[in-house]
């Protein structure tokens, strides 16, 4: 085969190679030209593969970010919920101490009630003795009007 019945086969072969100076076709560079055209092809595929592998790169790096966003909503909610907790638990303490204080209130009502009793007791026995005293006062008063 002639150099130029090649290159009218496969236009996209560099003149250059296919030619030697008595114009017919080289095998030794047309083996060279295959493996350079193979090489080629094969970093291509590789360069191809190096963007695969980075394109899943960058998607395993999304899905690890989606994740940590996901943790820290969790962790989010779980924070809410113990506060929740807590207010809670401050909520029932402050509920018990309201009955406390009722019931130190109704506890303060009843020692009043005690003492305002006690004060009637003593004033009920004051008069008692006041009236026994002028019971006597009397008595005695008449008895010393019978002497005169």
């Amino acid at each position: 085969m002639y150099a130029y019945q090649y290159v009218a086969a496969f236009p996209y072969v560099n003149v250059n190679v296919v030619f030697e100076s008595s114009r017919r076709f080289v095998p030794r560079r047309w083996k060279k030209l295959k493996e350079f055209q193979r090489k080629k092809l094969e970093l291509e595929l590789q360069g191809l593969e190096l963007q695969k592998l980075e394109l899943e790169l960058e998607e395993l790096e999304l899905e690890l970010q989606e994740l940590e966003l996901e943790l820290q909503e969790l962790e989010l909610e779980e924070l809410e919920l113990k506060e929740l907790k807590e207010l809670e638990e401050l909520e029932e303490l402050e509920e018990l101490e309201l009955k406390e204080l009722e019931e130190l209130e109704e506890l303060e009502e009843l020692e009043l009630k005690e003492l305002k009793e006690l004060e009637e007791l003593e004033e009920l026995e004051e008069l008692e003795y006041y009236w026994a005293q002028l019971a006597t006062f009397s008595v005695q008063q008449k008895s010393s009007r019978s002497r005169w």
